[in-house]
């Protein structure tokens, strides 16, 4: 969770908390399910804690669903106020656009089916479940994998445990929301901040732990230990920021999870709590996409089906790029050496990259090269397009921050 000051939803252990000037920090975490039920495929159960009944008077009500948009896919989601604005306004990610809507339906082949009983509620598609455990004072929903085993865990069986949500890994949690707050108004008369949360099971066993593997920010790949936040930054790539985040990652045990949220989305990766991936959004709604593979080829095409596959790009986009990278100081002239020093050396090249500083100094946003270091920058493009081996002309590309 990203916010200038940090809060651990581990150290939440209580109703009240005092920090400063914050009036109050309140973490409700799902301890049992109260209430089940099959709705057309699709399970939901509500999940409020009640030893009496004074718990059924101000306290939160967490509702929770798992549906499954396409075989193989499981979306578990929890809210605690569907209709709050800020998640309503959006924006909204596109999801399955290049599919048929028939092709999701419940009619399709893909062996989907809820069942229910005394102790429990499950969903099947085809090698994937989830059961949610309904027992009083017990919550969880175990994420199985069926009939497949997953070729980078030769020990894994044909029916695993690929990863759960257990006593309080479904949470929502509120800081410094009180009528009482110095920054209150008749207009918002409960500010603060809200979050919601989901916490999914790590394996951690000593011969074969479980690695979170993604490439969403500069530095290694494996991000289990660290604290990962999404937000599109142009903070360099000795920062722990990125240009692009995506907030979808894999693990080593045979699945992925996307979380199709646009705002900011932060990943405790074995960080806060050792045997959990903790993940927290702004809002007060929240849900993944858990994508069963078992491979990562698997795994990505069926992501892809989720997001959207683009067309083919032009054969010129494979060829390769000549960059000015990390060469801040340079001019036409600079320029001029890089192609020319390829083609000396008979290496053909099918794109050439300005990086940053082409643009006026503190003008970084009117995308104009700068006159003092290119005079001459239709012609310098010109030539550079002339430059092409075999009739094939140099593409050019710009780093726009």
């Amino acid at each position: 969770m990203a916010t200038p000051s940090r809060v651990a939803f581990s150290d939440l252990r209580y109703r009240l908390i005092l920090q400063g000037d914050v009036a109050r920090i309140l973490r409700y975490g799902v301890t049992e399910v109260i209430r089940a039920e099959i709705i057309d495929k699709p399970i939901r159960c509500v999940a409020p804690s009640i030893n009496r009944r004074g718990d059924i008077l101000n306290t939160p009500t967490i509702a929770i669903g798992c549906a499954s948009p396409s075989p193989d896919v499981l979306l578990p989601a929890a809210y605690h106020w569907k209709a709050q604005t800020k998640t309503t306004n959006g924006p909204h990610l596109e999801t399955f656009p290049d599919v048929d809507a028939n092709e999701l339906s419940p009619g399709r082949q893909d062996s989907l089916m809820a069942t229910k009983t005394d102790t429990g509620l499950k969903l099947s598609t085809n090698t994937l479940s989830a059961t949610v455990n309904t027992r009083p004072h017990v919550f969880n929903i175990d994420i199985k994998s069926h009939g497949v085993s997953n070729p980078a865990n030769p020990s894994s069986a044909h029916d695993q445990l690929l990863t759960q949500l257990g006593w309080r890994s479904v949470g929502y949690v509120k800081r410094g929301t009180t009528a009482g707050h110095p920054n209150a108004t008749p207009d918002d008369p409960d500010p603060g901040e809200r979050w919601m949360t989901l916490q999914l099971q790590l394996s951690v066993q000593f011969s074969a732990g479980e690695d979170i593997r993604a490439r969403r920010t500069f530095g290694p790949f494996i991000k289990n230990g660290q604290t990962v936040d999404m937000w599109n930054e142009d903070g360099g790539t000795s920062s722990e920021l990125a240009y692009k985040n995506v907030p979808f990652y894999l693990s080593s045990r045979g699945y992925g999870i996307w979380i199709p949220c646009a705002g900011r989305v932060s990943f405790e990766v074995q960080s806060e709590r050792t045997t959990r991936v903790n993940i927290s959004v702004p809002f007060e709604s929240i849900s993944a996409y858990i994508i069963h593979g078992p491979t990562p080829a698997a795994i990505l095409g069926r992501y892809t089906l989720i997001t959207g596959r683009p067309a083919l790009p032009p054969p010129w986009t494979f060829s390769l790029f000549l960059s000015t990278s990390f060469t801040t100081n340079y001019s036409e002239a600079t320029v001029d050496e890089f192609p020319s020093g390829m083609r000396e050396r008979d290496i053909p090249v099918g794109v050439f990259h300005f990086d940053c500083f082409w643009m006026k100094g503190f003008q970084w946003c009117d995308f104009e090269f700068d006159a003092d270091f290119f005079s001459d920058t239709r012609g310098q493009l010109a030539r550079l397009h002339e430059r092409g081996y075999k009739a094939n002309p140099v593409q050019t590309c710009i780093f726009i921050p």
